[in-house]
């Protein structure tokens, strides 16, 4: 699937989560509790958990489905984009212990 930056540059809330069978209930219990905002444009990204008022922000890559966002720290997360629509978006999580994947709803 070739997917292009400005279809997926706006501002996207995760909407739900699939879990790992390791992930812990504490975990699982932040993850359902928050309200993640993140913001992809020009090559960056910001997000933002407003349940644990955390944030993070850095640059984003896209290739092919394939979306790798690098925050300011150095941490890389890798997701592959396998459902674009207009408003909605569900990615497959490549490199994390919880997340399997993660639908995402855009206002």
């Amino acid at each position: 699937m070739e997917i292009k930056n400005n279809y997926i540059e706006q501002k996207w809330i995760a909407a739900h989560f699939d879990f790992t069978p390791d992930c812990d209930r504490n975990a699982k219990t932040a993850y359902q509790k928050s309200i993640i905002e993140i913001v992809l444009k020009d090559g960056q990204y910001a997000a933002h958990d407003k349940y644990s008022m955390t944030s993070s922000q850095g640059t984003y890559t896209l290739e092919g489905s394939r979306l790798t966002m690098t925050s300011e720290q150095g941490k890389v997360h890798q997701y592959k984009i396998t459902e674009l629509g207009k408003r909605e978006a569900r990615v497959e999580v490549l490199n994390d212990p919880n997340l399997l994947a993660v639908e995402l709803v855009s206002l």
